[in-house]
């Protein structure tokens, strides 16, 4: 048994994108020559290691959605 932790896979590491990419996923992405790590085919930031139970991305993270889609329907309301 190994005592490393278990990688799900990588989420860009930009808090506005956060596009979660699975392991085979990230291997057809640009490497930055300079630290190796994977860039976001997005928006060119690096990717993270993502861990069992921590947040992925937009799709994944239902609290964020869930306040923008508050925010919208507020100034929707506002504007009537």
């Amino acid at each position: 048994p190994e005592d490393r932790p278990k990688i799900d896979g990588y989420v860009c590491s930009d808090e506005d994108c956060r596009r979660p990419y699975t392991a085979l996923e990230a291997a057809d992405l640009e490497v930055d020559p300079t630290t190796f790590m994977f860039l976001c085919e997005y928006c060119d930031s690096t990717l993270e290691e993502s861990r069992p139970g921590k947040k992925k991305g937009p799709m994944e993270d239902k609290e964020r959605q869930e306040e923008a889609a508050r925010k919208q329907l507020a100034l929707f309301e506002e504007e009537l």
